[in-house]
């Protein structure tokens, strides 16, 4: 189990992490955990104003 800690990070610096995540199309797995540390911080309501598509397609192997 891999454990991070997001409490240096403020609130803004994480919505910026996870809006830049998702226009890099970053790991879907790196996203939950962003999503994860949004939720605890009651923030994943102010995720819903980017205006991004996320499309993570087939992944190559």
């Amino acid at each position: 189990m891999i454990l991070i800690r997001f409490a240096f990070l403020t609130d803004e610096k994480l919505l910026d992490a996870y809006q830049k995540a998702i226009e890099l199309q970053l790991s879907s797995q790196f996203i939950q955990i962003l999503e994860e540390e949004l939720q605890k911080r009651n923030l994943k309501q102010h995720t819903s104003t980017f205006n991004i598509k996320v499309d993570f397609g087939a992944v190559e192997q």
